[in-house]
């Protein structure tokens, strides 16, 4: 039987702990504010909400962690979800706000 998170199993769920896994890498050595939230170089753009979904969840995975382990309180780490998978983005490309 694969593992299930939400609506996704199997090779879905293990790409979004490898996201995490970086999450965890790259904040070790540069912090949150040297990712600028989600970044897709696909043609394909109807593959573009599912590929955010893994990024959303990727995102809370990390975060969740960060929470376990004591370094980041829960409303520390809700603001810094919406940093990262909202605002960074907005402010990196300077995109307006709808």
């Amino acid at each position: 039987m694969e593992t299930c998170v939400g609506s996704f199993c199997g090779a879905k769920t293990q790409r979004i702990a490898k996201m995490s896994k970086m999450n965890d890498n790259v904040v070790e050595t540069a912090g949150y504010y040297n990712l600028a939230g989600f970044n897709d170089d696909t043609r394909a753009f109807l593959s573009l909400p599912a590929r955010q979904e893994l990024w959303r969840r990727g995102v809370a995975l990390h975060l969740g962690d960060e929470i376990d382990r004591g370094i980041l309180t829960r409303n520390e780490a809700e603001g810094v979800a919406k940093w990262l998978v909202h605002d960074a983005a907005v402010g990196s490309y300077r995109l307006k706000k709808v």
